[in-house]
């Protein structure tokens, strides 16, 4: 019973063209999608910083852009990619490690010297990560942090 439909939908050629269009794009995009291999993950605290160090050189010698998807984080390598998924929501975003943080701070805001990581925070986002991630109210928030393999 199928042989006929087949038959009118391939033989005939009425739908066999835009069919294998599909097919092509559905393959070409799957070519262009990066694909990331989780090699650790753990469950940590995220935070943002913004507007006070936009324009600034970071760790990497790189200038923060606050409009980036980039991040911080006190031992990963430069260059790094890593997944943060928000726990409250689920909403993830992609960030390349580009400067060192987070730091502990004193009461004023400043950051302690000497440079100790933070005890519960274990990445930076920037403004645009955050605000996709919707921590920006907030500040902080719980998170799964998956460590990409290139």
């Amino acid at each position: 019973m199928a042989l006929p439909i087949v038959k009118r939908l391939f033989v005939e050629r009425t739908y066999l063209i835009p069919f294998l269009v599909l097919i092509l794009i559905a393959f070409a995009v799957s070519l262009l999608l990066p694909r990331y291999r989780v090699e650790d993950d753990n469950e940590s605290q995220v935070s943002w910083y913004g507007g006070r160090f936009h324009g600034r050189t970071t760790a990497s010698g790189r200038i923060y852009n606050m409009l980036d998807f980039t991040g911080a984080h006190c031992s990963r390598p430069m260059g790094s990619r890593v997944r943060v998924i928000n726990l409250a929501n689920e909403e993830s975003v992609v960030v390349e490690i580009t400067d060192r943080g987070p730091y502990k701070m004193n009461r004023n805001g400043r950051v302690v010297r000497p440079l100790q990581p933070h005890p519960r925070r274990e990445v930076d986002l920037s403004y645009r990560a955050a605000r996709k991630l919707d921590l920006l109210k907030r500040g902080i928030a719980d998170a799964r942090i998956e460590y990409l393999a290139d």
